[in-house]
């Protein structure tokens, strides 16, 4: 499960690191700037009052972190002033400062609203670096509330000004967005690279200001870590952060830090550590009005209650978290703490509720990756791409544009002296002109076609993806109901044709998932397919045969669905008949999975056992074994057969069959 990356969006481009020092001289300048005004007997405000507009903006700001309340006050007069004076400038800046302070406190609509209010006013005055301002606060905003799509856009579109404008912070502190963003689709090649991007970017300019981005974008990486399960690793990182954060009181920052070690400790089953950890994160959520937070800590607290068995609290924990996640319409908090509920009242035997919260979790999981969104996302990165290629035309036509304009000079000067041949070459160049535009128009028109083409495989592709996606989801429903179902049968037999059953589904949902996580959409990695599917055997039978040993060997085999599907069967049911048969009078043994190749099309799968071995005389075509049974079928399917080497001391079940797609292909 992903955890939430972390830390205050809107502190990675507006506040510094002393911020309480600067808050200090701020409200120094502003009431020297009110005394000034009093000793001249001012009191209608006019144009000169921008310095004080500007000042309240700047103070306002260093309170988004420490006080929150306080901070909208602030840029609230701020806001007012500038309407009063007719300074636009600062109305639109003032709005930027509202979503700021709106996005610190989880309330993600009322920034998306000042930053609309801000975007026209920025665009009208032609400031690139307010503008930036307000894509980015739009951009994180929507982060926050899962819609990708206008998050990817504006996100870019803030990195593109400041990228101009060569600002360095808040081209890193973007980048630090846009890792989040890829986090959560996910996907961690473009989650890390981001995240070096930003800190590559902040050593071009290693300003002191500058380490607190520095710090938040390197608990970011700690988080990375944990959800690759490296917590010692993480662990380390998280506590220089914690040192940094407490010495210059970024308390919102130091609450995500607590969060995560807590999460981290309470993976590690250190359980005491986890809940201390995530108490302080609760405490410092609730002092900075964090509600997104809030609502993680509470979730995360009931996790760890969960975890060690205390059923009565991790309840109420939960519920609190799901209620304030609700309030403030943050899906992915919303969908861990349904799932989270529904575990809980599992564990409770309340299992009527257990399946109320895990369709709610289905139903906040499917809304957050609906083909929509996918297809929504890849218009987008086309888009950027798109527009790319057209600025690198637009200037190579400008450099054709400017030689013809010196050629045109040139021919100008000569004219009287050589009339007739000037004559010619123009007609000349006039035909080569015309066959160039003539070339250009037709490379566009393919290149539309092209890129038409393009659009269209990845749409359908996007569709193949949720299409495997959601099948793989209803086997897991499929399943879950099965796995619940044996809690009320007490027969050993219905039990274990239930758990038959429950393999069977299993294969066939793990192969839908590989298929949607899969960059080739139509090909299934064979290992990693029979690794996943062999582990899930292994954890069935723990305890049964806790010290049996399997080995796979598969290399570099990739085959269609139809022949995986039906391969993956027959793994399932001979390793299961292995555990079950094999091994049921010893304690140890060794269990090999091997498929080679024989040719292009033919290949041979073999299932090994160091067991007693079959009876004598033991023959496949006459047991009465389902699953053999359907072996044989399944290797009748493939165009191959099934067959059976045995002795006192080892058995191989041998199944040659072939590449269904090859073996169509060759027909």
């Amino acid at each position: 499960m992903l955890n939430k990356l972390h830390f205050l969006f809107a502190l990675l481009l507006f506040v510094g690191v002393f911020g309480q020092q600067k808050a200090d001289s701020l409200q120094k300048e502003i009431a020297r700037y009110e005394q000034i005004q009093h000793e001249m007997k001012i009191t209608k405000p006019s144009l000169a009052d921008s310095v004080k507009a500007k000042l309240l903006l700047k103070l306002g700001k260093e309170f988004t972190d420490s006080d929150p309340r306080k901070a909208l006050h602030l840029i609230n007069q701020s806001l007012r002033l500038s309407e009063q004076i007719n300074f636009p400038q600062g109305i639109g800046a003032g709005y930027n400062g509202l979503a700021l302070v709106y996005n610190s406190k989880s309330d993600f609509k009322l920034a998306i609203a000042a930053c609309n209010k801000a975007v026209p006013i920025n665009q009208k005055l032609r400031n690139p670096e307010n503008l930036g301002y307000s894509y980015a606060l739009l951009g994180q905003a929507y982060l926050y509330l899962n819609d990708f799509t206008f998050s990817l856009k504006y996100l870019n579109d803030a990195y593109r000004i400041f990228e101009k404008l060569q600002k360095h912070r808040r081209m890193a502190a973007l980048c630090n967005d846009l890792a989040i963003l890829y986090s959560k689709l996910p996907q961690a090649d473009k989650q890390l690279a981001y995240y070096n991007k930003g800190l590559k970017i902040l050593e071009i300019e290693n300003a002191p200001q500058n380490m607190d981005l520095r710090f938040i974008i390197k608990g970011n990486i700690a988080n990375f870590y944990s959800d690759q399960k490296q917590f010692t690793k993480a662990n380390a990182i998280l506590t220089d952060c914690i040192a940094y954060n407490e010495k210059h009181n970024l308390w919102s920052n130091a609450a995500f830090v607590y969060q995560q070690l807590g999460s981290n400790y309470g993976n590690m089953h250190q359980y005491d550590k986890a809940l201390a950890f995530m108490h302080k994160a609760l405490t410092n959520f609730i002092k900075t009005s964090n509600k997104s937070g809030e609502a993680d800590a509470y979730r995360k607290i009931g996790e760890v209650y969960f975890l060690s068995g205390k059923m009565a609290l991790a309840e109420n924990f939960t519920q609190k978290g799901l209620q304030l996640s609700t309030q403030i319409g943050e899906l992915e908090s919303m969908k861990f703490a349904y799932e989270n509920l529904s575990k809980i009242y599992a564990k409770k035997g309340n299992f009527k509720l257990a399946y109320l919260n895990h369709l709610q979790y289905k139903k906040v999981s499917d809304s957050m990756f609906n083909s929509e969104i996918n297809a929504k996302l890849t218009q987008i990165q086309l888009t950027n791409e798109f527009e790319k290629k057209e600025e690198i035309l637009r200037k190579q036509q400008q450099k054709r544009d400017e030689l013809h304009q010196i050629e045109a000079n040139k021919q100008k000067k000569f004219k009287y002296i050589v009339l007739i041949s000037m004559f010619l070459l123009s007609i000349v160049t006039a035909s080569i002109y015309r066959n160039l535009k003539n070339y250009q128009k037709q490379r566009n028109i393919i290149q539309r076609q092209k890129e038409q083409i393009e659009a269209s495989l990845q749409e359908k592709e996007t569709l193949l993806r949720e299409i495997h996606h959601r099948v793989k989801n209803n086997l897991q429903i499929i399943s879950s109901l099965l796995n619940m179902q044996s809690d009320h049968i007490n027969d050993k037999a219905v039990l274990d044709m239930i758990q038959e059953a429950q393999s069977r589904v299993q294969t066939m949902s793990l192969l839908h998932q590989n298929l949607y996580q899969s960059e080739e959409i139509n090909e299934v990695d064979v290992e990693n397919y029979i690794k996943r599917l062999v582990a899930y055997i292994t954890q069935l039978f723990e305890g049964h045969a806790s010290k049996v040993k399997t080995n796979v060997l598969v290399d570099g085999i990739y085959f269609d669905f139809d022949t995986a599907i039906s391969l993956g069967l027959i793994v399932n049911e001979l390793v299961t008949n292995a555990y079950k048969y094999a091994f049921n009078q010893q304690a140890d043994g060794l269990i090999t999975i091997q498929i080679r190749p024989l040719n292009t099309v033919d290949y041979v799968l073999t299932v090994s056992d160091n067991g007693p071995g079959l009876p004598s005389g033991f023959k496949t075509e006459n047991t009465q074994s389902l699953g053999l049974k359907l072996v044989g079928i399944l290797s009748r399917q493939l165009r191959g057969k099934f067959t059976v080497n045995t002795t006192e001391s080892h058995t191989d079940f041998i199944v040659t069959f072939k590449d269904m797609k090859a073996y169509h292909a060759g027909l």
